[in-house]
């Protein structure tokens, strides 16, 4: 049985960008629930910038959960790799 998926990609170019993919996803979320867990004490509030980067924070979770549709779908089924393999081959 040949290890090519139908798209002509083997399974480990599919699968090493897909395991280190999700590795550094889960640490960003994890690091901005973090962030937010500091951001959103009182003390740190009061400073100018304490406002700031709690926003932030808050719109980099969102970004990060509203992404992670498009991050399952490219990490395994690999519909824009191949479409960057394609277009670097021509």
């Amino acid at each position: 049985m040949s290890n090519l998926t139908s798209r002509g990609l083997t399974k480990q170019e599919i699968a090493i960008p897909a395991i280190l993919g999700t590795i550094v996803y889960l640490g960003g979320l994890i690091g901005n629930f973090l962030s937010l867990t500091i951001f959103i004490r009182i003390e740190i509030r009061r400073v100018s910038t304490g406002l700031l980067f709690l926003i932030l924070t808050i719109s980099n979770n969102i970004q990060l959960l509203t992404l992670i549709v498009e991050f399952i779908d490219i990490a395994y089924n690999g519909r824009h790799y191949t479409v960057y393999l394609k277009k670097k081959q021509l």
